[in-house]
């Protein structure tokens, strides 16, 4: 998990965003942490601020574990831009 994270929190400090790299290396994590432990990747989400009913309706609409990930890799990335913007917005206030 650590890794994982350290990679995203390397993503916050980046300007430009190669969405395909980006969601590769996030999906990559994501798929080894649910196949290897799944408390630690709940606790990664938490960090990063994911939505519980997001989650939850992630694993509730999947059927296959690679859907899950991909669910996943979506909302991580959806919420990092997020948290950008709002970096973004006011840091020029």
């Amino acid at each position: 998990m650590n890794d994982l994270l350290s990679k995203i929190n390397a993503l916050d400090t980046t300007t430009s965003w190669n969405e395909e790299a980006i969601y590769g290396i996030i999906h990559q994590g994501v798929a080894e942490l649910l196949a290897r432990d799944v408390q630690q990747l709940f606790q990664l989400l938490y960090r990063i601020d994911v939505k519980e009913n997001l989650v939850k309706d992630a694993f509730q609409q999947s059927e296959q574990s690679n859907d899950v990930a991909g669910r996943l890799t979506d909302l991580i990335i959806i919420r990092l831009k997020q948290k950008a913007e709002i970096r973004r917005h006011y840091s020029s206030q």
